[in-house]
């Protein structure tokens, strides 16, 4: 069984030194590049309708999608934890000589495409699509893990 290995200030791994450096608001506030009390206002204060716009898209088998779109704050601030959590990602897989085969989803030169070239030929294959999967996860339930 092999153990993931953290590394603190080493400087071949700037993103995750930069994600344990983070012990405040301030200190999130700073690396997503805006102030602690705006960043609080956004998370707590602003209500939801204003953080998010819906709107709906067909579904392929029919009926509509519900999509929720982040105001251009939101956006903004979660274009950077992604950026950052990407970057931490191939460093901790590199540090531990880790080769990504298989996880397709959010990873970057992976797509939709490249996942489905691994089940080309192949005699079966389950497509399965969790109902409300996002909307299932609110911030109560974020900050508890």
């Amino acid at each position: 069984m092999s153990t993931t290995r953290f590394f603190f200030m080493d400087k071949k791994y700037p993103n995750l030194n930069l994600l344990q450096s983070i012990k405040t608001t301030n200190d999130f506030a700073n690396i997503l590049g805006t102030s602690p009390d705006r960043l609080t206002y956004q998370l707590h204060i602003v209500p939801s309708s204003d953080k998010y716009f819906e709107f709906e898209i067909p579904k392929k088998s029919g009926g509509f999608r519900t999509i929720c779109s982040p105001n251009s704050y939101l956006k903004e601030r979660q274009k950077r934890v992604a950026k950052i959590f990407q970057r931490a990602y191939e460093e901790s897989l590199s540090a531990n000589g880790i080769e990504n085969k298989l996880a397709h989803g959010f990873n970057k030169d992976k797509s939709i495409i490249t996942n489905a070239d691994n089940h080309r030929q192949k005699k079966n294959l389950i497509n399965i699509d969790i109902e409300n999967f996002f909307s299932s996860f609110h911030f109560g339930r974020v900050r508890d893990t």
